[in-house]
């Protein structure tokens, strides 16, 4: 090789270093601009997302004002032997109930289908979100969320009711910063207990205890594996995976929850494949209400509902336990049905039953099929009284001293009402006039001319006020017409039994009442709002209540009850 050669290759070379020290030095500065670039959008999204999260924080829901006691939770009501006879509630129906009281392969089968990295992260689950944004920027829209058991419990707590469901990244923005603020304060078993009450599982259902009564009629603290994996799975699409609709696809369903916690070492494989080969096994869990109950229920409801409100009825969560004795109103019920026909044409009747000791309202028929008319003529229906009213004017009179022994005369009796006034006109049934006869006597024939004299004689306002101090609450007027149930607005057969129930506690007149107490659960302890205190009023002496209650009983044995009953035999 030649010199001159050499030159040239060395000249060759430098130029070619020149030429690729140019490259590197474009390459450098290209990477710099790539750092600055990355830099100045990493600041610009920092400072992007801080306005953000600002202009939001406005409107985020305080964190302290969450309790779990101010759910929506269904109410139950309980009769005399404190059985179940109705659970009452509004839009959700929910039993709020500890951690403890929940299974825990329903706790594990929730965490394996919904958030298996649920010990694991701060409330947000960035593995999941970066999945879901991928899936998300192939739709350019929000299709899948990522959330936790913490974003989800926020959503359900915090989110308003209407924008729940729409996908936004507003939304889930606000879900993510509340969720990582609520970590900070509550633990994992805390908010878990809070999601398992809240978490809608289809039926109407909210909440564990809800869920498992609904679909197995037990309770949440006693279901099974392949129960608690039935109910884990339908949370994510509670329409699809309804048991009761698709019993096949909630099977599927079910099945690859139990996959998940073998997956995730919740189970063991003997464990997984012998729930698999389980069946479903539902039992609705629905109370059935007896229909000849409603009419006392309805009047529970009622009553409640004007002391407390609807909300605290229908969601507060109460137990109440009434005075209703199921035997009781079987027996009033056939009583009413063996009498009256209401499918033959005849007229509805009704019954109540009060227990004169304490005023408390046994059983009550308040008419035919409450399906079909709710009106209740027990407590609503104001009726005249009729003869039946004469007790109240012979109570008086024995009250103001008067012996049963007294003389009267049955006559036609026409009572004078005013200057330019028809008088009133008084007869018996088919013109019967029994000449002189015993107050005892005008009792056991019901005779009204006797007792308009008699009401008369006594006063009729006095006649008035006994009947209220017996237990009449409805108005009553003192007109000559009252002392024999002639009444300008009537009174409820409620009334009526409570004011006979006078003669039958020795003249003591006991306030009837439907409830006997109402508690409800706070901070899981059960304080009582509401108890039934016996509290009664004289309204006759003893010895003044005997003196009735004998000539009553004359009615039944000598007068014009006689000939339907048989008192001794009864």
């Amino acid at each position: 090789m030649q010199n001159g050669d050499l030159v040239r290759i060395g000249r060759h070379r430098r130029r070619t270093r020149r030429g690729g020290g140019k490259a590197l030095q474009r390459i450098r500065n290209i990477f710099l601009l790539l750092c600055a670039a990355t830099t100045l959008a990493t600041l610009v999204l920092f400072i992007s997302a801080a306005n953000t999260y600002r202009a939001f924080a406005e409107e985020m829901p305080e964190l302290d004002s969450y309790r779990s006691t101010e759910l929506a939770q269904t109410s139950t009501v309980y009769d005399a032997n404190g059985e179940v006879v109705e659970q009452l509630y509004g839009v959700q129906n929910r039993f709020v109930v500890g951690l403890d009281e929940i299974d825990p392969t329903l706790q594990d089968a929730v965490v394996a289908i919904e958030d298996h990295r649920f010990e694991e992260h701060r409330g947000l689950d960035f593995e999941a979100i970066g999945r879901a944004a991928v899936e998300n920027a192939k739709t350019l829209s929000i299709q899948e969320g990522g959330s936790t058991i913490t974003q989800q419990l926020i959503k359900n707590t915090y989110i308003a009711q209407e924008q729940r469901y729409i996908p936004s990244f507003q939304r889930k923005f606000v879900e993510g910063s509340l969720a990582w603020q609520y970590e900070k304060e509550h633990s994992k078993e805390q908010i878990l207990e809070q999601y398992l009450n809240t978490v809608y599982f289809g039926a109407n259902a909210y909440g564990a205890e809800a869920a498992a009564k609904t679909y197995f009629n037990k309770r949440a603290a006693d279901l099974t594996l392949p129960e608690s994996a039935l109910l884990a799975g339908i949370i994510n699409l509670p329409g699809v995976y309804d048991p009761f609709a698709d019993p096949e696809t909630a099977k599927k369903r079910r099945d690859v929850v139990l996959d998940r916690m073998l997956e995730y070492g919740y189970i063991t494989q003997k464990e997984h494949d012998e729930a698999v080969e389980t069946g479903l096994d539902l039992s609705r869990g629905r109370v059935e209400y007896e229909n000849d109950n409603e009419y006392f229920l309805n009047a529970v409801r009622k009553e409640l509902a004007e002391e407390y409100g609807d909300d605290a009825v229908y969601e507060g969560g109460l137990k109440i336990y009434t005075t209703l004795d199921p035997e009781l109103q079987q027996m009033a019920d056939a009583a009413v049905d063996s009498v009256v026909d209401p499918a033959s044409g005849d007229p509805s009747a009704s019954l109540v039953s009060v227990d004169p000791g304490t005023g408390a309202v046994r059983a009550m028929v308040g008419g035919s099929d409450f399906r079909e008319v709710k009106f209740n003529l027990a407590t609503e229906a104001h009726r005249q009284s009729g003869s039946s009213f004469k007790p109240f004017v012979y109570a008086e009179a024995v009250d103001q001293g008067l012996s049963p022994e007294t003389m009267y005369v049955s006559e036609h009796l026409e009572v004078p009402m005013g200057e330019n006034a028809e008088p009133y006109v008084v007869d018996n049934y088919d013109f019967i006039e029994r000449g002189p006869i015993t107050l005892e006597k005008a009792m056991a024939d019901s005779d009204n001319t006797v007792f308009v004299q008699l009401a008369l004689d006594l006063g009729l306002q006095r006649v008035v006020d006994m009947a209220h101090e017996l237990g009449i609450e409805s108005e009553i007027d003192a007109y000559p017409s009252t002392a024999i149930g002639g009444l300008r607005i009537g009174v409820t057969p409620l009334e009526m039994a409570s004011a006979y129930s006078t003669f039958a506690n020795a003249g003591t007149h006991m306030e009837p009442y439907l409830v006997q107490k109402v508690t409800r659960e706070d901070n899981g302890e059960e304080e009582t709002v509401e108890e039934h205190r016996l509290v009664g009023q004289e309204a006759l002496s003893r010895d003044e209540a005997a003196v009735v209650t004998e000539s009553l009983r004359g009615v039944v044995e000598r007068g014009t009850a006689s000939y339907y009953h048989d008192l001794d035999a009864e």
